[in-house]
Formats: C-alpha cells, structure tokens, sequence
C-alpha cells in the first residue's frame, strides 16, 4: 500500500486496521500533524499490535523482521524504526478487536 501511494506522488500515507472500533477523526489528525515533524505516527494497540501506520516516506525497514501476529509486533516496529535513524510519534494506545472477548469490551466501551 505504501508502495503504491508514494507512486502515485503521494507525500504521506496511512494504513489502518479494520478492527479497531475506538479510531477516532482525532487521531487521523494527530497522525497528519506529526507527520509535519516525524517520519513515522504510529497508534498501538493493547494487545502489541498498531491499528495506525502512517508515513511521510517509503521505510521498508520499519516491515523487515517483524514477526507478525504476535504480541511484539509494535516493540519491534519501533525497533527498526529506531534503527533506521528514523524519528516516531506514538499515537493513543487502543484495543482492537481480535477475539469475542475483545468485542464485547468494545461494544461495552461503545456504549459508555
């Protein structure tokens, strides 16, 4: 995906996760205005995961040696990110959604 948008000419980029219910408008802008500053916003999750990556540039390196889902991914995100000298603005830790239990703290959440 990033590959793509910084094709087309894109300046920044972002992917969210599809199961993170709390993503707030807010956050989206907070993501873009660090981006003013850092090279990478990135939003984790409870769990260990990230329901936000967003990029002013093309960072393979923030993807290589990742073992993905698992509870280590944003650690080791931020590991490489940290590696390839680049600097990271942590976004509002949420929870997503990945088990029955997960949603039914989210519509309990939801409904507060």
């Amino acid at each position: 995906a990033f590959s793509i948008a910084f094709g087309c000419g894109y300046a920044r980029a972002a992917v969210i996760g599809t199961d993170c219910v709390e993503l707030q408008p807010a956050t989206f802008a907070e993501a873009w205005r660090a981006l003013g500053e850092d090279e990478v916003a990135v939003g984790p999750t409870d769990d260990g995961g990230y329901y936000l990556l967003a990029l002013r540039a093309q960072q393979p390196a923030v993807f290589q040696g990742i073992a993905w889902s698992t509870s280590e991914v944003i650690q080791q995100t931020l590991a490489r990110a940290a590696e390839a000298g680049l600097s990271v603005h942590l976004l509002p830790q949420l929870a997503d959604v990945d088990t029955e239990d997960d949603w039914l703290r989210a519509q309990s959440r939801l409904q507060s």
